[in-house]
C-alpha cells in the first residue's frame, strides 16, 4: 500500500512539472514567434545592435524574446486631413481643409522609426500643411492652386520619406466679411 501511495505521489509530481514544463515551452515558443499582416511591414529593434537596417515583409518571423522587439507600420495609403486659414492679399480670412492620403517609403521605415516614431503622419503632415496652404488664388484659380499644393505637399513630404498619393481640397469656406465684401462688389457690378 505505501508503494502505490509514493507511486502516485511520483505520477503526479512528474505530470505536474511536465504541465508546467509544457506551458513554459508553449510561452516561450510563442514569445519568439511574431507575424506581419499583409499591407504591413516591421523594423525589427535589437537591445544590443539598435534598430536593424532592413524592414520585415510580411509573414511570420523570429525574434529572441526579451532581447527584439518588432514595431508594425501600415504601408497602405492612409488618410489625414489638414485644417488650416490663410489671408488674401486684401487680408481677407479663408478656411480650407485638405484631404491628403500618404504612406511610408518602405525601405527607410528604420530611419523613420529611429526619427519620427510610429506615429510619423501626425508628426509631420500638420507641420508641412500650413506652410503651402496660401489662400491667394484659391478663389480664382482653385485647380491651379490645388496642383500646386499637391505638389509642394509632395516635394515636402519626400523629405521626410513620406508619398502622398491624392490630395484634395475638400472643404473651403470665407470669413463673413470677405463674403459681404464680394455680395457688395457684385452689386455695384450690377448697378
Amino acid at each position: 500500500m505505501p508503494w502505490n501511495n509514493i507511486r502516485n505521489r511520483k505520477v503526479a509530481l512528474g505530470l505536474g512539472l511536465g504541465a508546467v514544463g509544457a506551458a513554459f515551452m508553449g510561452v516561450t515558443v510563442r514569445s519568439s514567434m511574431f507575424t506581419v499582416e499583409g499591407g504591413q511591414r516591421a523594423v525589427l529593434f535589437d537591445r544590443f545592435n539598435g534598430v536593424l537596417e532592413e524592414p520585415i515583409g510580411e509573414g511570420t518571423h523570429r525574434k529572441i524574446p526579451w532581447v527584439q522587439k518588432p514595431y508594425i507600420f501600415d504601408i497602405r495609403s492612409t488618410p489625414y486631413k489638414i485644417k488650416s486659414n490663410s489671408a488674401t492679399k486684401d487680408l481677407q480670412m479663408v478656411n480650407f481643409t485638405l484631404r491628403v492620403m500618404y504612406r511610408p517609403v518602405v525601405s527607410r521605415l528604420p530611419y523613420i522609426y529611429q526619427n519620427l516614431g510610429r506615429n510619423y503622419g501626425d508628426r509631420v503632415l500638420p507641420s508641412i500643411g500650413p506652410e503651402v496652404l496660401k489662400a491667394e488664388e484659391l478663389v480664382t484659380r482653385r485647380s491651379q492652386v490645388s496642383a500646386l499644393i499637391r505638389q509642394t505637399l509632395i516635394k515636402q513630404a519626400r523629405e521626410f520619406n513620406i508619398i502622398i498619393d491624392y490630395v484634395s481640397i475638400t472643404d473651403l469656406s470665407y470669413s463673413k466679411e470677405f463674403l459681404s465684401a464680394v455680395e457688395r462688389k457684385q452689386q455695384c457690378r450690377v448697378k
